[in-house]
């Protein structure tokens, strides 16, 4: 059974602002990978719902897609591709909405392929 989703007109609670602080300051200290995809997974899912309140938070959009691009660095490819599908999933919701973070996420996707230019799996996807 699927949880209902947000209503996108709704007023974003405290709590969830808390949430967002909460992940963005302990991203790094996290060790697993599997901890760290969840933790994007939620700011990512947090960012389509209420995306207007997450561009007037200050540097919170730069800071998730600053998370995205360095957790592509340094993981393996299967949860490479887990974060590159976030990421366009990102970036068509904001190339629709004109979104002044879909220049910064295709900017970042278009470095993540020449980063990765040799991982035939990850290249496959991104192209």
């Amino acid at each position: 059974m699927e949880l209902p989703l947000p209503n996108p007109k709704a007023e974003m609670s405290p709590i969830v602002d808390m949430m967002i602080e909460a992940h963005l300051r302990n991203f790094n200290a996290l060790k697993d990978d599997d901890e760290k995809i969840a933790s994007l997974t939620f700011l990512c899912e947090v960012w389509l719902h209420w995306t207007a309140k997450i561009n007037t938070m200050g540097d919170v959009g730069n800071e998730i897609v600053k998370m995205l691009h360095g957790f592509c660095k340094q993981s393996n490819t299967p949860s490479k591709i887990s974060i590159l599908s976030m990421m366009f999933e990102l970036l068509e919701s904001f190339a629709g909405q004109k979104n002044k973070f879909a220049p910064v996420l295709y900017k970042s996707l278009t470095y993540i392929l020449i980063e990765n230019h040799n991982e035939d799996t990850v290249r496959m996807h991104i192209l």
